[in-house]
């Protein structure tokens, strides 16, 4: 069982269960990282500590991302990319096919590494 905290602020709702990170809501923040980096900071030991070899990121029910909001996951995807061969991980993004932006957004944090990240249509 994982001890990733769920993170709720504002509509926006960050979880990890079973391998799974869920993002909901509308991340319109100025700052989203204030709540969003301590969560993936902790969710990437989690990871590393377990050594799971891929997450899935659900975005489906994703509404929005602003730009602050990108760049708290590229960090993320930074770390992963800095780790030795035999620590990485992948990230998976579940995108809903009806949002065209979802899609665009994650394909687009692929060119940073596109062995780690990648991008599903629900």
């Amino acid at each position: 069982m994982n001890k990733i905290e769920t993170v709720q602020e504002d509509d926006v709702t960050l979880s990890f269960k079973e391998d799974t990170v869920y993002i909901s809501g509308n991340i319109v923040q100025m700052k989203p990282e204030l709540y969003m980096q301590d969560f993936f900071t902790e969710l990437h030991q989690y990871v590393l500590e377990h050594e799971i070899k891929r997450v899935d990121v659900n975005i489906t029910k994703l509404k929005f991302l602003n730009s602050a909001g990108i760049k708290v996951l590229i960090d993320w995807i930074i770390l992963i990319t800095e780790l030795p061969e035999d620590e990485k991980y992948q990230l998976f993004f579940i995108c809903d096919s009806k949002s065209f932006w979802q899609e665009t957004s994650i394909n687009t944090l692929a060119i940073i590494d596109s062995n780690i990240v990648k991008c599903l249509r629900s």
